[in-house]
């Protein structure tokens, strides 16, 4: 996936990108800066709203997450 794409995801589809890349939601909320239980939350749908600031973050977390990907 390029990383210019990444803005047209939902704070969902981030998560799936970095799942696919086989990271846990730990490791998810960690690189947000996101508890593991909000990334669950988005995940499960339990919560459908993510504000700007949450997409932001995951977006930086998914693009730092494909670009140590491509390095490693």
């Amino acid at each position: 996936m390029k990383t210019e794409n990444l803005d047209e995801l939902s704070a969902l589809e981030l998560i799936k990108v970095m799942r696919g890349l086989g990271m846990s939601q730990r490791e998810i909320g960690e690189a947000s800066g996101l508890s593991q239980s909000a990334v669950s939350h988005i995940e499960t749908g339990r919560r459908k709203n993510a504000m700007g600031g949450t997409e932001r973050d995951l977006r930086r977390a998914c693009r730092e997450a494909l670009a140590a990907q491509v390095a490693g």
